[in-house]
């Protein structure tokens, strides 16, 4: 997770990806491993994944609101309105 976070934080979006995978394996339920996934993907315009990863994270703590924009535009992005619209 903290390698991660050091690649997100340099712009080494895919490097922190492959770190951030593996935490998830062994943390699955830590949402800020999910949320940082969603970021990283969003920020290789891989958007479907972005937005399953964000959902994930919103399912295991639904009290954090930070993504709540993301997941709207992400939505919006793949073209899906109705569920943008809940979010933005």
């Amino acid at each position: 997770q903290n390698l991660g976070f050091c690649y997100q934080e340099l712009g080494q979006h895919r490097e922190a990806i492959d770190y951030y995978l593996e935490a998830a394996k062994l943390s699955p339920e830590n949402f800020y491993i999910l949320d940082n996934l969603g970021y990283c993907y969003q920020q290789i315009n891989e958007y479907e994944l972005a937005l399953k990863f964000f959902l994930q994270s919103r399912e295991i703590a639904p009290q954090e609101t930070w993504n709540l924009g993301s997941i709207g535009w992400l939505y919006f992005r793949l073209g899906d309105l109705n569920n943008a619209r809940q979010y933005l």
